[in-house]
């Protein structure tokens, strides 16, 4: 069997699918650059980076917003039952004293702290 200078590729009779041996070898991918592959990928760590960043900060900006309005007692949906539980918990906390049961009474927050020094300081 007598080998030809030319190779064919499965009988295609095409000059597209002939090549001889002197012919350069084409690779079957091209080159790349491994600085502008590095460069894109900083450059998308980057810009996701500052994204984020930004979120977390309009994010923190809207929650502080939020918290000075309830603070506020000042929200419109919640205004009624955040004042009333307010106030009810002042009336507890510096009111007068509330007895809530044979043993338990439920004194002003400064009244009780009195006693207790007072109590401590007896001893």
């Amino acid at each position: 069997m007598m080998m030809s200078a030319e190779h064919g590729h499965g009988g295609h009779g095409d000059e597209w699918f002939r090549h001889s041996a002197s012919d350069a070898v084409q690779l079957s991918h091209g080159e790349f650059n491994a600085f502008g592959i590095a460069g894109f990928l900083l450059t998308v760590i980057a810009i996701v980076f500052s994204i984020v960043v930004v979120f977390v900060a309009w994010v923190n900006r809207a929650v502080s917003a939020q918290e000075a309005i309830v603070q506020a007692g000042a929200t419109t949906t919640l205004a009624g039952p955040y004042n009333e539980s307010i106030a009810k918990w002042d009336g507890e906390l510096m009111g007068d004293p509330v007895w809530l049961d044979q043993n338990t009474v439920r004194l002003p927050l400064d009244t009780a702290a009195a006693q207790v020094v007072k109590m401590y300081s007896a001893r």
